[in-house]
């Protein structure tokens, strides 16, 4: 797996790597997907807790969003979607609509398929015991299918980041 893979959405780590040669910043795309939103509910009255503990609370935060992201990420992956912003707590995740074998009803069907194995997940988040106390996670979920436009803007050299904009989102 290339080291672009774990920054970028797949396709345009594809892309980039198909067309090494061109420049990475403004290469608009359009294309539809079936968009993913999940937010943690509870996260922030543990994260408060935590902070009021110090650096051992942060630590511990840290740890356990790392272990909350790290599963969530293998589960979108699974069902083909991939992460366009992290939110705090929250996910923005794309499934493209592309290809003859990826309809919008296949698409759909996959963001539903995954926010439903992304909930059954949240079981092991139902109790969790930190050093500020016993805290209980719930993840909400919502999906929307549109279109969007995606571009990396910034400076090749310097900082590029990738946006995708469109009333789908």
């Amino acid at each position: 797996m290339h080291p672009l893979t774990s920054c970028l959405p797949y396709y345009l780590a594809a892309d980039l790597l198909q067309h090494p040669d061109y420049d990475p910043v403004a290469r608009p795309q359009r294309f539809e997907v079936v968009v993913l939103f999940a937010d943690i509910s509870g996260f922030t009255p543990m994260s408060e807790s935590l902070a009021r503990t110090g650096k051992k609370g942060t630590e511990e935060l840290t740890n356990l969003l790392n272990q909350y992201f790290g599963a969530m990420i293998e589960l979108i992956r699974a069902y083909g979607g991939t992460v366009a912003k992290f939110g705090g707590d929250a996910l923005t995740v794309l499934f493209p609509c592309v290809g003859p074998a990826t309809s919008r009803l296949e698409a759909a069907r996959r963001t539903l398929t995954c926010a439903l194995a992304m909930q059954q997940q949240m079981t092991a988040y139902q109790s969790i015991i930190t050093s500020a106390g016993t805290f209980a996670l719930a993840m909400k979920a919502g999906l929307s299918i549109g279109q969007v436009f995606s571009a990396s803007v910034g400076h090749s050299n310097y900082r590029l980041e990738y946006i995708v904009a469109g009333s789908v989102l």
